[in-house]
């Protein structure tokens, strides 16, 4: 029998980016920080001052021949935080809870026993160690099972399938240009082991979150197939549950993935549909995104009017937004629209008919 699923952690969810279950209010769990919003990434891997640390340190290591690397995009892996934020709270929290736990357990309080194990979670996710968070929801799962929770059972799956998935691909890693490891693989086959028996929980909101989950997992292991018929599956179930923010992420999924399999014309059908719930629903960070995709595709056809077109409207709608790291990327691409339109007329000038003679 199908549990009812929870609401999505994050009130517009990213693309290329697994899907948090939020717990219900009565639980009263931390508020999650690790989740990155596309502003927030494009400055920490572009223009914070700790970006340019981690690519002076990828051309050192590429310099010495080193093959510690594993992201060829020149960025370290991010699995765990190594910024200066202060992580004290948290550290105190979790001995705090750890404490509850163990009191819950002895006083046959289950209930309060497994809100602490995923409490301690959460905080784990949010510094960034996703191994730890692992084993603290690898208990609440026991409890739940003990309880027969099948909702609790649920939730506990889909927050160990996003960390398996952060195990192989951390947050802010550029997955089309990952090279997964043997460990990356193993954790990713967790991953969709967890997504999968969410699936078997869930109703058509929860299911939507499993296949996506399950799609990207299936893309990051170079199983484009598989990875396609996940997010039409994940469509197909927001669709029954009438929820247009899951619609809105499993098309723009569909897209980014025909993008990268050189379906031009897939692509573009699904970004600008996309950039139409987008826009309905009030996100502009996602439709500027969407835009940004589809003026790359017109330029890539050459198409640069309609690209300059696509491109500006997303400049327009990050400026008002505010979001002044993806202005300043956008702002790029449309000086190489501009230079590759002129192109002809540019090299005319510089080259008069004749010179070569």
């Amino acid at each position: 029998m199908a549990v009812q699923s929870y609401q999505l952690n994050v009130r517009f969810p990213q693309l290329d980016t697994p899907l948090r279950l939020s717990p219900p209010s009565h639980m009263n769990t931390p508020e999650r920080t690790d989740e990155q919003t596309e502003e927030q990434r494009i400055r920490a891997s572009a223009f914070a001052p700790a970006s340019f640390a981690r690519r002076r340190a990828a051309l050192a290591l590429a310099a010495a021949g080193s093959d510690t690397q594993t992201m060829p995009d020149g960025r370290a892996p991010v699995s765990r935080r190594t910024h200066s934020e202060n992580q004290a709270p948290s550290v105190t929290a979790i001995s705090d809870y750890t404490v509850l736990a163990s009191s819950s357990q002895r006083a046959g309080r289950p209930q309060m026993e497994g809100l602490a194990y995923f409490c301690i979670g959460v905080l784990y996710d949010n510094m960034g160690q996703y191994g730890k968070a692992l084993e603290a929801y690898k208990k609440y799962l026991g409890v739940c099972r003990r309880t027969d929770d099948k909702q609790g059972e649920a939730l506990a799956h889909n927050c160990m399938g996003v960390d398996c998935h952060y195990l192989a691909c951390p947050p802010g890693a550029n997955a089309a240009a990952l090279v997964l490891m043997a460990a990356a693989r193993a954790a990713l086959a967790r991953a969709a082991e967890h997504h999968s028996a969410h699936l078997a929980l869930a109703d058509d909101g929860g299911a939507c979150v499993a296949r996506t989950n399950l799609g990207l997992a299936a893309a990051l292991a170079g199983a484009a197939d598989a990875a396609a018929e996940h997010h039409q599956a994940a469509l197909r179930a927001a669709a029954r549950a009438r929820a247009p923010a899951a619609q809105s992420v499993a098309i723009g999924n569909l897209g980014l993935l025909a993008l990268r399999r050189g379906d031009a014309a897939a692509a573009q059908a699904c970004l600008e549909r996309r950039a139409e719930l987008a826009r309905a629903a009030g996100d502009a960070a996602a439709e500027a995104a969407a835009l940004r995709w589809l003026g790359g595709l017109a330029g890539g056809a050459g198409d640069h009017a309609r690209a300059l077109e696509c491109l500006t409207a997303a400049a327009a709608l990050s400026k008002e937004a505010g979001a002044l790291s993806t202005l300043k990327r956008l702002h790029c691409c449309v000086g190489l629209e501009r230079g590759a339109a002129g192109m002809d007329e540019m090299f005319a000038r510089l080259v008069p008919p004749g010179a070569h003679r």
